[in-house]
């Protein structure tokens, strides 16, 4: 059986510009207001106030402790002291009480505010609320072999794009300054002899890992049989 290298890609961030639901980029972002945890103490969170002193990374996520979840927190954690140099203020929000994200923020060591969003306003707002009421979040998993490109979007969706790997002839990446600071970005694929145009997915995670997988993949299946096993993995 051939090793496979996959890549995931998750984005639960909305950027001031958020692209979920009618949103639009450079649409202006939803305001509300909610209760927030900081350091113990719990207060009223505006979001309207807190774009006054700078930009704002708005995240929504399903809950507290979960391992992806908790990775994901992490990942902030560990970006801002870049973001906060820029003056960008990081913000997650979930439906957990205060009480939950005080032992959140504590066990992590999070520099950042929690929101309480227990009716899920604020996660309607920005289209993030999804069916039976779990936030909604953007899944593209990559499948890369010596012999095909498969791509699925969505955890349970059953969209899935593929093609032969020698037929992708360039892979692009885009990344905003601020997109590089959380390692996201946008990739799209050039792919001769097939119908499918819509090989162009944002919000990915290691955009440049995704390019060199491909590459990596092509140059392999340049040199040995077809069906040869990639050997390593991402």
């Amino acid at each position: 059986m051939k090793r496979r290298m996959a890549i995931l890609g998750v984005v639960a961030a909305l950027i001031a510009e958020p692209s979920f639901a009618a949103l639009k980029p450079g649409d202006a972002a939803p305001d509300f207001k909610t209760q927030a945890s900081l350091a113990g103490n719990v207060f009223t969170f505006s979001l309207a106030e807190a774009l006054k002193k700078g930009p704002v990374v708005l995240y929504f996520y399903p809950a507290d402790f979960t391992p992806t979840c908790t990775r994901e927190a992490c990942m902030f954690r560990d970006s801002h002291p870049e973001l906060a140099a820029r003056g960008v203020r990081v913000v997650g929000v979930n439906a957990s009480r205060c009480q939950t994200h005080a032992r959140f923020r504590a066990k992590l060591e999070l520099p950042f505010i929690l929101l309480s969003d227990p009716e899920r306003t604020a996660a309607r707002a920005y289209g993030a609320a999804g069916m039976l009421g779990f936030v909604r979040r953007i899944f593209v998993r990559f499948t890369i072999t010596d012999q095909r490109l498969r791509i699925q979007r969505g955890i349970l969706s059953r969209r899935v794009q593929q093609t032969r790997i020698d037929r992708v002839q360039n892979v692009n990446t885009r990344q905003r300054p601020l997109e590089r600071l959380l390692h996201v970005g946008a990739v799209d694929f050039d792919t001769a002899g097939t119908d499918d145009s819509d090989f162009t997915f944002d919000g990915v995670n290691d955009p440049t890992g995704v390019a060199a997988a491909v590459d990596r993949a092509q140059r392999i299946a340049a040199e040995r049989p077809r069906g040869g096993e990639i050997p390593g993995g991402l």
